[in-house]
């Protein structure tokens, strides 16, 4: 079973205002990962944050909700109230929440090559480019509980090489993150396109 750890307790420093809100379309960015998450191959679905309208939106979603109270510490905050919860994965996928091309075909072929590779780290990416969303198997737990800080699940990634599986996307476009205004208007240009 790989369980779905929805990251939304970032502080969008760059962006001034909590990206995850801002309109897309006709509706906030964050409800592109809560559709595909929603539609994905996930046993369980939990959304980590410290915003209130966030998690009501989760919970309006059908997901399982748990406040951060330390989200100013960093997202090795949110990685160990996600994984805490769901002890009974077998897989922990962390889920970004600004990355709104992201897709379901995506999103299932990871958790496909995860059920080949149960013990390993899957990571997407586009030619050298790793992107998220991260899939960690179960015995990396006791590293994920041990992270400190502003840090994801990176430095595991780092000492681990050997154990990563990569799963190649076609456009890189589907691992592409919001961060800044200009990543905000590329992707609102993108999706006029589609």
């Amino acid at each position: 079973m790989v369980h779905a750890i929805i990251m939304a307790s970032g502080k969008s420093k760059r962006m001034g205002t909590n990206k995850l809100l801002l309109p897309l379309g006709d509706r906030p960015l964050i409800t592109y990962t809560f559709e595909v998450v929603k539609q994905s191959n996930f046993k369980r679905r939990i959304l980590v944050s410290d915003d209130t309208t966030i998690l009501n939106l989760g919970k309006a979603w059908g997901f399982e909700v748990i406040f951060n109270p330390k989200a100013h510490l960093g997202q090795s905050e949110s990685i160990k109230l996600g994984v805490s919860s769901a002890t009974d994965a077998l897989g922990y996928a962390f889920v970004p929440c600004d990355q709104p091309l992201l897709d379901v075909e995506t999103v299932n072929g990871l958790i496909s090559l995860f059920y080949m590779h149960p013990d390993k780290l899957i990571v997407p990416c586009y030619r050298d480019k790793w992107g998220s969303p991260t899939i960690f198997s179960n015995r990396f737990y006791p590293e994920l509980m041990a992270l400190e800080g502003d840090v994801g699940g990176k430095p595991i990634l780092k000492k681990h090489l050997k154990e990563i599986v990569f799963y190649e996307v076609n456009d890189a476009m589907i691992l592409k993150d919001i961060d800044t205004l200009e990543d905000y208007e590329l992707v609102k240009k993108y999706l006029k396109l589609m």
